[in-house]
């Protein structure tokens, strides 16, 4: 299975403030939580975001060096097979869900 790409800053953002949002603000939904996270996002000092802008970089390297280890070591049409594999589950679970709506 090819590397995870890593999340962008924002979502490293989230990842770090989770728990925090979420216990002050008990009963939440997503769509709430969400429009928190931006907020305090859009908020923040350049200076704490440029460090989740650095920890960013430094996992999009380490994502980038793995990923040419796993080209390197699988090449490119045992990567297609692979995405291939996953298009082919994705339509049988589509269809395995139409197939279960339509008999209710």
């Amino acid at each position: 299975m090819p590397p995870k790409r890593p999340p962008g800053p924002y979502l490293l953002f989230v990842k770090d403030n989770r728990q925090r949002v979420m216990i002050n603000n008990p009963g939440f939904r997503s769509p709430a939580l969400a429009r928190i996270y931006a907020e305090e996002w859009k908020n923040l000092d350049i200076s704490q975001q440029q460090v989740y802008k650095e920890r960013y970089q430094i996992l999009r390297v380490e994502y980038e060096k793995n990923m040419k280890e796993y080209e390197n070591r699988y090449g490119p049409i045992q990567r297609q097979d692979y995405l291939d594999q996953k298009k082919q589950a994705r339509i049988a679970n589509q269809r395995k869900k139409n197939i279960l709506s339509s008999n209710q």
